[in-house]
């Protein structure tokens, strides 16, 4: 899996959801090795959005 598909945002909410669920707590970082505008970026603003909402 390239690098940019393994930091698609449907990629890094489905592996932020599968770690707070084996955690038993919020992620509170993301790591990604290719950034683009609509890639992981993406993907933790809308983590982040759930947070302020409350879910």
């Amino acid at each position: 899996m390239g690098a940019a598909r393994a930091d698609a945002p449907d990629r890094a909410l489905e592996r932020t959801g599968a770690c707070e669920a084996e955690c038993g707590s919020p992620v509170t970082s993301v790591v990604a090795a290719c950034v683009t505008a609509d890639g992981a970026l993406g993907a933790v603003n809308e983590i982040n959005s759930f947070r302020a909402q409350g879910r």
